[in-house]
């Protein structure tokens, strides 16, 4: 199966989806029976898998091709596969769905990825090296 990396629990909480960085693979995983149902291979190196918070779709950052990739999650089928400038490895989802920030390592900076037109809409320039990120809000 290879090293595994890339983790993503679907929101309804069924399905644990794994990427294999070694060979491209992504192991999708039935949480009843603890039984990789499906493996799929859409990427060279899934290094990471995030859930749309409406569990329709997976992304993925793949630093290897240096692609973003957006995956039907109940059929297992690509929607979309772009070029990402630099390498694309962090994935933060806002929270009402409708924006994907992906962190590129090597620009040095993150793209706006809209979920609605399935492009990049903008770039935010936070310096060298970006990669994990989260999501916080204000407390009034």
């Amino acid at each position: 199966m290879g090293i595994w990396w890339a983790v993503a629990v679907s929101p309804d909480g069924t399905e644990v989806w794994v990427g294999h960085n070694e060979d491209g693979g992504i192991s999708i995983i039935d949480v009843a029976t603890s039984k990789v149902k499906e493996v799929v291979k859409l990427a060279q190196m899934p290094i990471r898998l995030k859930f749309t918070p409406d569990g329709s779709k997976v992304l993925v950052s793949d630093p290897k091709a240096g692609e973003f990739i957006v995956i039907d999650a109940k059929t297992r089928k690509e929607i979309k596969r772009l070029k990402a400038e630099g390498t694309p490895v962090g994935i933060q989802l806002q929270p009402d769905g409708k924006r994907a920030f992906v962190a590129r390592m090597e620009a040095g900076n993150v793209g706006v990825f809209d979920l609605e037109k399935m492009e990049f809409v903008a770039t935010i320039n936070p310096g060298e090296g970006p990669d994990g990120m989260a999501w916080a809000t204000a407390k009034n």
